[in-house]
């Protein structure tokens, strides 16, 4: 008799974003379920380092207000990049990086 398992894990991130977040581990080339639980902590601290660092991007708004604003644009493209980064807490910088180029590029937001 054979016996299946199954695992399961909550998706992180906004609704509306589940089906690609979704997407975006089942294509990862490698992953742990280390990476999955940690890829939204290494989302939240590279918010808080855009915000905390960058008062162009951030001006008038309160973390939480930058918080909803980025995940509600770009999670799924974070979550991506954050599994590349293999949720290294060291690499919040790169995945900063990530969302100041998406913010200067967004043209809803730039007029």
């Amino acid at each position: 008799m054979t016996t299946h398992g199954f695992a399961m894990i909550e998706i992180p991130g906004p609704d509306h974003h589940k089906i690609t977040i979704l997407d975006a581990i089942l294509d990862a080339p490698t992953l742990s379920c280390g990476r999955i639980a940690l890829a939204p902590a290494l989302i939240e601290h590279a918010i808080t380092y855009v915000w905390g660092t960058a008062p162009d991007h951030s001006a008038g708004t309160t973390l939480r207000q930058f918080q909803e604003l980025i995940q509600h644009r770009y999670y799924p493209d974070l979550y991506r990049q954050a599994l590349v980064l293999e949720a290294d807490m060291d690499r919040v910088p790169e995945l900063a990086e990530t969302i100041r180029h998406a913010l200067a590029a967004d043209t809803q937001l730039t007029r």
